[in-house]
């Protein structure tokens, strides 16, 4: 599996909008937003959202707390969310007194959400030395969200256990596991209503063969339960349907998806899907997950190495999204005129004249196929985003993210860069987030982000409009956290 590296996108202040919920009134903060009207009628006759865009992290927070915990080294850390509704994006804010003052001050974190569903939120935290930044430690966290059946008023934060790497030491001390492509299901409770649902993590690899073993339909789980607070690996688990292997060559994570309280799919933009039905890790005598292979319904899986340096696989999240809805899964594409984006490394000539196409397609649950939906030409797009007179750059859309609520509705991401450096950052780049009915083909709303600060600085609001400008660059991760925060209130939305 290829690395997790990812290319940063550097902008100043953001403002953002929507209304946070957080778990104190001393915390609410309110933006300001600007939409476009509902095809459905007014905007105030919308509904408020029940799930939210997740992004990475504003840090510091501002000691408001919603969940307390410690790291690995005994320090205080806390969490909360800054909450607006799509297609604003939603942040995760950290605040540890410790860094305020030497020696902690010494030292630089990072913070990254990997994963969401529900009422759980998975994200990663590592705190770099200055002067040394290869020397980095990792925490993990689950965020939890209090529910309905939870008795504590509150949410809770909870640092995960460390899994070492098997049969690698240095200088005799054992190497930490880090977590990448990692995906969390929020698994359905008990009949006892006073203990919380049970959650899963996991990460899979595929298992790599050599010589003429090179295709091989084998993967190895590492897979964490919360009813057991351990780590479990499966290795040598088996991928039905790949064709012997073939259609995994050169598989590479691209999104974990969580569906339904049963499955955990990950999903390579250029190869297809691992599905993998994790039922079985709620059983007292654990069995591998049962994974199979589904094909995206986009030409023929490439057979050259998408990390070639002349055809790279460049980052597929910009027209690539497989998002669960409550309707069930649906597929992205926004491919170019002339080459499908689709397939490394591919000449395929499209049929149509315009810049860029976007086509959505839903999975039928029974047999792993897929139907076509709503498609909307260039034209047809740009005509929809202007109709409210909004002066938006005639860009290709990019990060798709379909509505949770309203498989019909795709929030993207419109990004303009200033090609004169010498313009002020004013100038050099804009961007904005927009919902788009494919179907009825309108604009449904609207968030833009300009000017902004940064991540490390003092003021909450600075630093949460900083994480949304930094995350535009498709780390999107959508969930229906809403529905057990504050009593199951939803987002709410300030217009203007």
């Amino acid at each position: 599996m290829s690395g997790h590296g990812q290319s940063r996108r550097r902008s100043s202040d953001a403002s953002s909008s929507g209304r946070s919920i957080p778990t104190s009134d001393h915390h609410r903060r309110r933006f300001k937003r600007t939409s476009g009207t509902s095809s459905a009628g007014s905007p105030a006759s919308r509904r408020p959202a029940s799930w939210v865009i997740l992004n990475l992290a504003g840090f510091p927070g501002d000691r408001t707390t919603s969940a307390v915990s410690r790291t690995s080294a005994g320090e205080a850390i806390s969490a909360s969310l800054e909450l607006v509704e799509p297609p604003g994006t939603s942040v995760l804010t950290l605040d540890m007194p410790e860094l305020a003052s030497p020696p902690a001050a010494s030292r630089e974190l990072n913070m990254q959400i990997l994963a969401a569903d529900r009422d759980v939120v998975l994200f990663g935290m590592t705190f770099h030395p200055k002067r040394s930044p290869c020397d980095g430690a990792d925490d993990y966290f689950v965020y939890r969200a209090s529910t309905s059946t939870d008795p504590s008023p509150r949410p809770s934060l909870s640092l995960l256990p460390v899994h070492y790497e098997e049969h690698q030491f240095y200088h005799r001390y054992p190497v930490q596991h880090r977590l990448f492509y990692t995906g969390i299901l929020s698994c359905s409770g008990s009949k006892d209503s006073s203990s919380l649902p049970p959650f899963i993590i996991a990460e899979l690899d595929k298992e790599y063969g050599y010589g003429r073993q090179a295709d091989v339909d084998l993967c190895r789980l590492l897979v964490y339960r919360s009813v057991s607070n351990e780590w479990e690996v499966f290795k040598n688990v088996h991928v039905h349907g790949t064709d012997g292997g073939r259609a995994l060559r050169y598989w590479t994570t691209d999104a974990v998806v969580p569906y339904r309280r049963r499955f955990l799919i990950w999903v390579d933009y250029y190869r297809g899907m691992i599905v993998a039905d994790m039922s079985s890790q709620s059983e007292k005598n654990l069995l591998p997950p049962t994974l199979r292979y589904v094909p995206l319904p986009l030409g023929t899986v490439p057979d050259n190495d998408p990390d070639d340096r002349e055809h790279g696989r460049g980052i597929p999240r910009s027209s690539r999204s497989l998002c669960a809805t409550r309707s069930g899964i649906k597929f992205v594409s926004v491919d170019t005129q002339h080459v499908s984006s689709f397939g490394v490394g591919l000449a395929h000539m499209l049929t149509w004249n315009q810049t860029f196409r976007i086509t959505v397609w839903s999975l039928r649950d029974g047999d792993y196929t897929w139907r076509k939906g709503a498609t909307m030409y260039e034209q047809e797009f740009l005509d929809a985003i202007d109709s409210q007179g909004r002066l938006f750059p005639h860009v290709q859309p990019e990060f798709p993210v379909v509505n949770m609520e309203n498989p019909d509705a795709v929030c993207f991401q419109l990004r303009k860069e200033s090609k004169d450096d010498s313009d002020s950052s004013d100038e050099k780049e804009t961007a904005w987030m927009v919902e788009v009915d494919m179907k009825k083909k309108v604009l449904l709303a609207f968030t833009d982000y300009s000017n902004g600060t940064s991540l490390s600085s003092g003021d909450q609001e600075d630093a949460i409009g900083a994480a949304r400008i930094e995350s535009l660059e498709g780390i999107f991760i959508s969930s229906e956290l809403p529905h057990y925060l504050d009593p199951g209130q939803a987002c709410k939305k300030t217009r203007q």
